[in-house]
């Protein structure tokens, strides 16, 4: 069983094209040989940003 999600892009854009520019999306991309644009539509084979916080 497989759950699509969605996240608008206009919203996320420039957080994404950030991420884009670090070296480990480059790494990331190449390895996984995946693209890293974003439609909206989030499969579960595609490539999706992660937001994570720390709390200490």
């Amino acid at each position: 069983m497989c759950t699509w999600f969605y996240a608008e892009k206009a919203t996320l854009s420039p957080i994404i094209t950030k991420a884009q520019q670090l070296p480990l999306s480059n790494i990331i991309r190449n390895t996984m040989s995946r693209s890293a644009e974003m439609s909206g539509n989030i499969r579960p084979t595609d490539m999706a940003a992660v937001f994570a916080t720390y709390i200490k």
